[in-house]
């Protein structure tokens, strides 16, 4: 995993160089970032995209459930590790950090970009409405050649935007509105929008099919655009257009695990007796056969073996106890008389155990007795 996010700093910080943007800092596999408009944010984190599906994985990612190739209509759309971004608009408090001597973001605007962030799943890039909204007042990059009244001339003529106007346009993008979400830390709900890379279109309906992805981390930030990046791998469950899963355990004996709990369930707690709970919990385990069968990696099957585990050690001691007690049911006064004893003479103990095993005709006596 070290030499794969050393790929990954490597793809944000050439890249962070190809464009123009500052690195803030990084903590863990995050980066935050900082640019000085929208749009350059916004190439960036297309090109990252891109780039890091054609990055050099090690072996070991690529034949992982996370890592593993995606194609769509012949077109990679996952390849390594994924990365989940977040961009928002705004001024950050900002100051010269007096250990690094390098100038530092932080404040409302800084914590508001990781909160959308973190609202992305692996491969996604969400953004604030506040840069939707910068986006459709920058004449030509939703199609509006037309300068709008109010739009900033001279940033317009800057020789840098028209590059990155043109680049993002050639590139192409999809916007896709998530609607309003609570963000943590924020009180007003806040709207939401994914945006995609005309290539990775086909993440839109990927994920439509799939089960929650799973992230890594990196950020962007700028003096008036905070951007904010963060990994995340998708751990997609089975599409029409995935190859098969690479696992070393077998699926069926986990499957078969989870027959034995289930019917050790039914006796223990007496659904046998309960045909309608009985039949429900036989639909449930078939349900469950099928996803391990299917779409189960070798982390969510572990999982589900150390949960049939202690599920079945207390079955095992819940049926001992029951026929524990069907055993000496008819001997509860004798324990009582027993328990009430206990503290006058342990030899009563010793002659109620052996009246009981003479009565119940046992071959051989209790442990402890001679």
């Amino acid at each position: 995993m070290r030499s794969a996010i050393k790929i990954h700093d490597a793809v944000m910080r050439r890249t962070l160089r190809s464009i123009g943007g500052y690195e803030v800092k990084t903590e863990g596999d995050a980066f935050m970032v900082c640019f000085q408009d929208t749009v350059a944010a916004l190439l960036w984190c297309f090109t990252v995209q891109l780039q890091l599906l054609e990055a050099d994985w090690p072996a070991g990612i690529l034949e992982t459930e996370e890592g593993r190739e995606i194609q769509k209509e012949n077109k990679i759309i996952y390849r390594g590790l994924s990365v989940r971004m977040g961009i928002h608009l705004g001024t950050p408090v900002y100051e010269r950090n007096p250990i690094t001597k390098r100038m530092d973001y932080f404040g409302p605007v800084v914590n508001k970009a990781s909160r959308i962030c973190n609202a992305a799943d692996g491969g996604q890039i969400c953004v604030s409405s506040d840069v939707i909204a910068a986006l459709r007042e920058m004449p030509g990059v939703l199609g509006e050649d037309k300068m709008r009244p109010g739009s900033n001339m001279l940033g317009v003529k800057s020789h840098s935007l028209n590059r990155d106007i043109q680049q993002l346009k050639r590139l192409g993008f999809h916007i896709v509105e998530l609607g309003e979400h609570r963000l943590k830390g924020l009180e007003t709900p806040e709207m939401l929008s994914l945006v995609f890379p005309k290539q990775l279109a086909g993440r839109m309906e990927l994920e439509k099919n799939e089960a929650s992805p799973i992230i890594a981390s990196s950020t962007v930030t700028s003096q008036t655009n905070v951007t904010e990046t963060s990994f995340r791998r998708a751990s997609s469950t089975t599409t029409p257009f995935t190859r098969p899963i690479n696992r070393k355990i077998d699926a069926s004996l986990v499957a078969s695990l989870s027959s034995i709990t289930a019917r050790l369930e039914c006796l223990t707690t007496g659904h046998l007796a309960n045909s309608s709970r009985a039949t429900a919990l036989f639909q449930y385990s078939q349900a469950l056969h099928k996803r391990i069968e299917e779409a189960a990696s070798d982390e969510e099957m572990i999982v589900l073996i150390e949960n049939f585990v202690a599920r079945i050690e207390v079955f095992n001691n819940n049926a001992v106890s029951s026929l524990y007690l069907k055993k000496v049911g008819r001997f509860a006064n004798v324990l009582e008389k027993l328990g009430e004893a206990i503290d006058l003479d342990p030899s009563h103990i010793l002659r109620a155990l052996q009246i009981y095993s003479e009565v119940e005709g046992l071959e051989e006596k209790p442990n402890g007795l001679l």
